[in-house]
This record gives C-alpha cells, structure tokens and sequence, in this order.
C-alpha cells in the first residue's frame, strides 16, 4: 500500500503523510477499570495535532461512585446522560454549580473547567472529548488519587 501511495506522486506522498500522522487507535474496546465503576474508550482518532483527533467513552458509574473534582489544561468534553442520574458539579468564579442530570441531559465541559460527576443512581454516560486521555489535573478525590 505504502509502494502505490508513493507512485501516485504529490499527492500520494500527501496520503502517506496523512497515513503516518493519523490513526484510529482502538479496533477493539478498551476497558477501564475505576474505583466508581469503568469506562469503555470505544473510539479514538489520533492526529499528530491533539485538538484534531477525537475519544468516545461510556462511563459507567455505581450508585453513590464519584470522579474526581478535576480539570483539563487542553482536553474539551460533552457527556450525555444515556441512563439513570447524577450530580453535575461545575465550578465558575470560584464557585462550585451543582444539578442533577438525568438520561437525555448533555453538559459541555470547556477546557480548564473544574468539574465532577457523582452519580445518584447507576448511571451510563456518553462522554465526546478532544484526544488529550492523560490531561487530567486532579484537585480531590474519594480514593486517594490525587
């Protein structure tokens, strides 16, 4: 396949590029085992730039599981409540806003914005973000990680 792309000229060298520099990462889902419960990263994009690539996790948190009170120096997320409900906590001006989301509830989350989930019920949520996995700052924490 690289002999072909390269024939084509220009713009087959450009494919190549391309090639090298971008790759899904995840033919099989991932499991993530997390004292609140797991996640399944089932997509990811990677781009030799970060903010161009792409995850796609369902987070399954027990009843009464929570995250970490975190933020994200690069790393942009949008969770959507597919079952059961949870608090949102999202800080601004220094203050902590806190609301319960339940399944069909979506909250953007921006860059460098405190926030954490706690979980009422079981719940499952869809999280979309920007591909920076590692970009977590953890503030506090139930179980001992930060």
């Amino acid at each position: 396949m690289l002999l072909l792309l390269l024939v084509g000229g220009l713009i087959g060298t450009a494919c190549v590029v391309v090639y090298f520099l971008s790759s899904s990462t995840v033919p099989h889902p991932v499991y993530v085992y997390k004292p609140w419960g797991h996640e399944i990263i089932f997509a990811q994009y990677r781009s030799w730039l970060n903010w161009q690539g792409y995850v796609g996790k369902v987070l399954i948190i027990r009843e009464g599981g929570e995250l970490s009170l975190q933020y994200h120096r690069w790393k942009v997320e949008t969770v959507y409540v597919y079952s059961g409900s949870m608090t949102m906590e999202l800080w601004e001006d220094g203050k902590p806003n806190r609301y319960v989301m339940k399944a069909g509830d979506v909250q953007h989350i921006p860059r460098r914005m405190r926030h954490r989930m706690s979980a009422i019920s079981d719940c499952v949520v869809v999280e979309a973000s920007t591909n920076w996995l590692g970009d977590v700052v953890r503030l506090r924490d139930l179980y001992g990680r930060v």
